[in-house]
């Protein structure tokens, strides 16, 4: 949950549901359907590759 200032001292809740987000691979730049990402180690990769950390060049 994320708040937000509205006025002075008014805060308001409001809730953002992700779908879609960057492969966690530091070397990627795919975004990745959270539906079918794999997961590993609490991030979400586009495919096994980097999910497992590319052999570096």
């Amino acid at each position: 949950m994320c708040y937000i200032f509205i006025s002075n001292q008014k805060m308001e809740k409001f809730m953002t549901i992700v779908h879609h987000m960057k492969c966690a691979c530091h070397r990627c730049l795919c975004v990745v359907s959270l539906e079918n990402a794999i997961r590993k180690d609490g991030k979400y990769y586009c495919f096994d590759g980097c999910a497992e950390g590319h052999e570096r060049p």
